[in-house]
């Protein structure tokens, strides 16, 4: 598996927002280690200050679900580290 390709997160969801106010319910992806929303044919960097790398777009934090996936996300920085379950599982 490239990890210089996008992986969907099965499962993973989260709610971003476009100005002026629309709410968009969005795929969670990865590439690398980094976390990215699915949004039209396209994908987001999703930061974890609530920004992204698209100006317009952002989401909360708390919207983030993972609760249907193994992976687990922490934050490193202004950044969310993806982690994958088989280095849970090793830990």
């Amino acid at each position: 598996m490239s990890e210089r390709l996008f992986h969907a997160i099965e499962g993973g969801q989260v709610v971003v927002r476009k100005k002026p106010g629309t709410y968009l319910q969005a795929d969670l992806y990865r590439r690398k280690r980094q976390l990215y929303a699915k949004v039209g044919s396209g994908f987001v960097r999703l930061y974890a200050d609530g920004g992204t790398s698209m100006p317009g777009i952002s989401y909360d934090p708390e919207d983030i679900n993972l609760e249907d996936t193994d992976f687990t996300v922490m934050k490193e920085g202004l950044h969310w580290a993806v982690i994958p379950p088989t280095a849970v599982a090793a830990e």
